[in-house]
């Protein structure tokens, strides 16, 4: 951009100097002249090249001829150049601030480097030949040897120049690291006391204490990323005022595998624990009655959590990936447990009270859990609920209406009963059930979804009266299948349903049933119409 608008400059200077005399070039470097017969072609381009390269040369020479060495500058290039290093070094001293006091790591790191390249540009660009170019633009009226003598006779060594630069913004750099040497508890007030706002410090150590009292009131609140990114914390100990930890307040401390909760703890935010990679075991406290999105997410190392013994709600992603985790003692969920609460986890055991309304997405999906039963306010199953879990049975309550998509897909059900209540079931709601042997239907269902039955080990299927379409792949590659009853009301079967049932020799559809492609490939199919 710097090149751009030099270029411009020029090329304006020369236009403007043609208009005014024509082919002849009169220009300030004393008494040179420059024409057409000396080199210069008739275009804007060459005429740029010439005049920037004979100013090059007249300045370099002029500069030689005064005595200008390599280790000299000038007053005015050094200041600004001086001020451009303590504006580097402020953006330093206000992006190591946040990284200590941990505001925005990101914002931090993107401050220096979106300041150190470009002011190492604009220092190495910036000498005394630009500024002389500079003055050259402005006062083009002007001899340019009178302006080169002009500008150094207040030269200057630039070398202490370059080492107070270097030193202010060192200096800059790690004044917060000094400040902060060691540990530091940073408070503000709140309503019962006091909160820690920030703990800083440039040397923290493995085991963290928070004291119960500031100037004389109890400490009762964490405060939101507190003690988050502090890979050297190993163990917390906390007072027992405090009763709210607010949200991400220890995430990604991956060494942490110690910390007790205070027993008048009633809040714990959302990502409070996330990452926490090294964490086995925690006690929540009974006063606790909600469990935040994310609050564990990652903790892979996770084995038990003693869960208090109602909770109202558990959060998204509030146990995700916890791949460790098998125990959550014996608590009962009276609201709701959000989508991938405990996805990808290893529990055996949940217990959902009356008030719960619904499953919601992969809430249980890739657990090992076996046994369920489901409380007679869910309305709702969420999309792939229980996914590819290790469940074996479960127990759909009257009052349910809606199965989604994949909520059942690839667990070890065997058999399955499906109240009246439910009038829709998605597509690949029983995909890979390869133990499911018994299945009773809704009688209010309209349609069989696509891969429904695709894979499992039916033998037989009742398909209700109301039911108009069987979607594609709907029984595909069930292999045990030999009976299937059609009602009147199906007018359309769709590709590949009864594909690779092997054992499905007959079948009777209604007359005028639209038939999709490939719908008995591969299966000894004699069909017969009514």
């Amino acid at each position: 951009m710097i090149g751009f608008l030099f270029t411009a400059v020029i090329f304006f200077l020369i236009v403007r100097t043609i208009i005014k005399k024509g082919n002849e070039i009169n220009n300030p470097f004393g008494n040179v002249i420059i024409t057409e017969k000396e080199g210069f072609a008739n275009t804007p381009e060459m005429y740029n090249q010439s005049i920037n390269k004979l100013a090059n040369e007249v300045i370099t020479e002029e500069l030689k001829q005064q005595g200008y060495g390599m280790f000299d500058s000038t007053m005015e290039v050094e200041i600004k150049k001086s001020i451009l290093g303590l504006i580097v070094g402020v953006i330093f001293f206000i992006a190591n601030m946040m990284l200590m006091f941990r505001i925005n790591d990101v914002i931090a790191g993107l401050l220096m480097f979106a300041t150190i390249i470009p002011a190492i540009i604009m220092v190495t660009r910036y000498n005394l030949k630009k500024s002389i170019y500079k003055q050259f633009q402005a006062r083009e009226d002007e001899n340019m040897e009178y302006i080169i003598n002009s500008m150094i006779q207040r030269k200057v060594n630039r070398i202490p120049f370059i080492l107070g630069r270097i030193l202010i913004i060192i200096g800059l750099f790690f004044i917060p690291y000094i400040a902060f040497n060691h540990e530091t508890f940073i408070y503000e007030k709140t309503n019962g006391g006091y909160a820690l706002r920030y703990y800083v410090g440039s040397n923290l150590p493995e085991n963290i204490e928070v004291p119960s009292e500031y100037k004389g009131e109890p400490v009762v609140e964490i405060r939101g990323n507190v003690f988050r990114n502090l890979p050297q914390i190993k163990s917390v100990k906390l007072p027992n005022t405090i009763t709210s930890i607010r949200g991400k307040a220890f995430q990604n401390d991956v060494n942490l595998e110690t910390i007790e909760l205070p027993e008048n703890l009633t809040e714990l935010g959302g990502s409070a624990f996330q990452n926490c990679t090294s964490l086995v075991y925690i006690t929540i406290p009974e006063k606790v009655k909600e469990i935040h999105g994310s609050t564990f997410q990652g903790d892979t190392s996770l084995v038990m959590v003693e869960l208090p013994k109602e909770l109202d709600t558990i959060g998204g992603h509030a146990f995700d990936g916890c791949t460790s985790l098998e125990n959550i003692g014996e608590t009962s969920i009276k609201k709701e447990v959000g989508g991938y609460a405990f996805y990808n986890t290893r529990i055996k055991y949940m217990n959902l009270e009356e008030g719960v309304t619904q499953i919601h997405e992969k809430a249980f999906a890739n657990t090992a859990i076996t046994n369920i039963t489901l409380p007679t306010t869910i309305k709702k199953i969420g999309p792939s609920a229980f996914e590819y879990s290790t469940l074996m049975n479960i127990n759909l309550n009257e009052g349910l209406e809606e199965i989604s998509e994949s909520a059942f897909e690839g667990t070890l059900i065997q058999s399955i009963s499906i109240p009246d209540s439910v009038t829709k079931i998605s597509a690949h709601v029983f995909e890979n059930c390869r133990n499911l042997e018994k299945v009773k239907l809704s009688k209010n269902i309209t349609e069989i979804k696509a891969s429904t039955f695709r894979n499992t080990a039916i033998t037989s299927i009742d398909i209700p009266e109301g039911v108009t379409r069987i979607g594609e792949r709907a029984f595909r590659n069930c292999s045990k299948l030999t009976n299937v009853n059609i009602p009147s009301t199906v007018t359309s079967i769709e590709d590949s349903a009864f594909r690779e049932c092997k054992l499905l020799t007959t079948i009777t559809i209604p007359e005028g049933t639209n038939l999709g492609e490939k719908v008995f490939k591969d299966s000894p199919t004699k069909v017969k119409y009514r």
